[in-house]
């Protein structure tokens, strides 16, 4: 894994989902720890090409992580749209951003 301390891309209007926030706090954790990785290409469990190629066409960018309980977390931006969301996985897939 190559760690970025430099931002690769800007996450524009950020927000976090009730949900998110629930399992962050329940984790005693934050979204900006989230976001920073997010934001600096560190995808987690996300999918390393789909996200290089998200970057580099303005797509959507899709990070998965493992909050300290295990619980699943996104942060998904959508590059045209300029807005970044950290997102349960159920949510996701229910609701998009």
């Amino acid at each position: 894994m190559t760690i970025r301390l430099k931002k690769r891309f800007r996450l524009g209007k950020v927000t976090a989902t009730f949900g998110a926030l629930g399992i962050l706090l329940d984790s005693e954790q934050d979204t900006d720890f989230f976001f920073c990785r997010h934001s600096r290409g560190d995808w987690g469990y996300g999918d390393a090409n789909t996200n290089e190629l998200a970057l580099a066409t303005g797509g959507t960018v899709i990070s998965e992580y493992r909050t300290l309980r295990n619980e699943r977390l996104l942060v998904v931006t959508d590059l045209a749209l300029k807005r970044t969301v950290c997102i349960l996985p159920k949510e996701y897939e229910e609701e998009g951003i």
